[in-house]
């Protein structure tokens, strides 16, 4: 072994010497290192003055001691150490051989150590018995251990939309920024998962060989807070919507709303608004963006350009000025202030206080009978009748009425007369294709190609044929329906003005001047004036 200057040399067990080797520089040999090189090597019962004179007389060659020469003669009792860790959770001893006829250690010995030490718990009573009589010295053993406390793990909550929407645009491919499609709204269906919850598992507390307890970190238990329209598992673990609608996440509450609020305007900070439910917008609809809703749409500002589909009704407080670009498309009533420069199509109602230069459709009636209560200019269609205070203007303004037909079916029968003329002329291209190449077939000039080619176009005029048998079916449906319709009429409360052409079904008439308090019927082919 070799430690500094100092060496133990080990010929056999009764044969051991302590080798001092001077330094180099002539520094002097450091007792204290000494001493502890042979306290590290086991050996303490040696005789420290005697030590020293060896060192004194150190000269530039190396001094060989006999190690019984240093050692003590006198007694040494068994001792031991008693060691805590530095987490307090283990209590070890070391044992220190006797010397001479040093006393052993006994059990009352090390237990009343421990007392002083005030070690109270975690003690393996039997083991520290067995270690008084079977042990090896200088050999540390773990006579107490306490209870590590557990960390408990923090619960979370996985959502399956996002939490926080932001209004960032979407870039284009060619660079350019969409501020049509924001995103602000996340639509969900019913019975589709928002979110899951992992839950907190608490820790446990130790103890430690003082017996003090060992309290694990704090973790705060998480919950799924249930919102309106969601639906929570059994388990408390899932959440659910409950319905189709806008979902989102208010004080930690997962809600799914079936009706969506814009509290501004539409325009370039909200985009396009597209929902599945209703839609209440506090702003206006600037020109140029979209609302799309399977619910109501209601709108509390002036609607410009703006494009409107709706599957239930459309409620405009304040009207629509559509500078040739509104349209208004829905499955329900359409009830507004006003109606101007745009394109409206109802499959139910129109109401409003006026219509100004706009194309109007719908299935049912339309009532113009506000203040104002006017229809001036463009053209206005129902299926069933017309009530207006004021029909036309003073400037003669050429403003087209019709009721009595359909116009939605009406469109979608002139749509399928134009189909009908197309499959015909696709049909008999395709014929003569197919002349052409089944009498190359026939003296056997056809190749692969122009096989593939045959194939290809007999497919094509079998579809079409199914497409057009189809077309004529429901053309014949519509055209019953439109000979067999209601014929309606136009009630007119105050004034109609010249320039305003009246069709009742398929009779027309133009007002060449003006009329008070009347109302327009068709009447054997004929339309007639009365009195309201």
């Amino acid at each position: 072994m070799k430690e500094e200057s100092f060496e133990l040399r080990v010929g056999n067990e009764s044969d051991i010497k302590l080798v001092i080797i001077p330094s180099s520089d002539g520094t002097k040999i450091n007792i204290e290192l000494l001493k502890q090189y042979l306290e590290n090597n086991n050996i303490f019962n040696y005789d420290i003055d005697i030590l020293q004179e060896y060192i004194q007389n150190i000269g530039e060659e190396e001094i060989i001691i006999e190690l019984d020469s240093i050692l003590s003669q006198s007694n040494v009792d068994e001792s031991f150490d008693i060691r805590i860790s530095e987490d307090n959770l283990k209590c070890s001893i070391i044992f220190y051989s006797p010397q001479g006829n040093g006393k052993k250690i006994n059990i009352e010995n090390i237990i009343q150590e421990l007392r002083n030490e005030k070690i109270k718990y975690g003690l393996d009573a039997v083991f520290l018995q067995n270690l008084i009589t079977d042990k090896e010295y200088n050999k540390e053993y773990i006579i107490a251990e306490g209870i590590p406390c557990i960390d408990g793990i923090q619960g979370s909550i996985k959502y399956y939309f996002k939490t926080a929407v932001t209004s960032k645009p979407q870039k284009k491919d060619d660079g350019s920024v969409d501020y049509h499609k924001l995103s602000l709204i996340q639509s969900v269906k019913k019975n589709d998962l928002l979110a899951e919850l992992t839950q907190t598992i608490q820790g446990k507390t130790g103890k430690d060989v003082y017996g003090n307890v060992i309290k694990p970190k704090k973790v705060n238990n998480v919950v799924l807070k249930r919102g309106k329209n969601v639906i929570l598992s059994d388990d408390k673990l899932k959440v659910y919507a409950e319905i189709d609608g806008h979902v989102e996440l208010q004080d930690g509450k997962i809600n799914v709303k079936n009706e969506y609020f814009v509290h501004s305007d539409v325009d370039s900070s909200t985009g396009d608004v597209e929902f599945e439910g209703s839609i209440k917008i506090k702003g206006n609809v600037r020109t140029g963006y979209s609302i799309v809703a399977t619910g109501d749409v209601e709108i509390d500002g002036v609607v410009e350009g703006a494009c409107i589909r709706s599957e239930g009704h459309v409620i405009l407080k304040r009207g629509m000025q559509g500078r040739g670009k509104g349209k208004i498309n829905t499955k329900g009533d359409v009830i507004a202030k006003f109606i101007e420069n745009a394109s409206v199509k109802a499959d139910g109602n129109i109401k409003c206080d006026a219509i100004l230069h706009s194309t109007v459709l719908a299935r049912k009636d339309v009532e113009v009978i506000g203040k104002k209560g006017l229809i001036v200019g463009g053209d206005v269609r129902t299926g069933t009748k017309i009530h207006v205070n004021q029909l036309g203007s003073n400037m003669e303004t050429i403003t087209n009425i019709s009721v009595g037909i359909n116009p939605l079916l009406s469109n979608e029968f002139e749509e399928i007369k134009s189909n009908q003329e197309k499959y015909r002329d696709d049909l008999e291209q395709i014929e003569k294709n197919l002349n052409i190449l089944k009498e190359k077939q026939k003296n056997g000039l056809l190749d692969e190609r122009k096989k593939g080619i045959l194939q290809k176009l007999t497919r094509e005029k079998i579809n079409i044929q199914i497409k057009n048998k189809s077309n004529e079916k429901r053309f014949e449906e519509i055209r019953e329906q439109l000979l067999n319709g209601v014929k309606g009429n136009v009630k007119v409360d105050s004034k109609v003005y010249p320039g305003v052409k009246i069709t009742i079904g398929d009779v027309s008439r133009y007002v060449r001047e003006e009329i008070n308090c009347c109302c327009f019927r068709n009447d054997n082919e004929e339309i007639k004036i009365s009195n309201t």
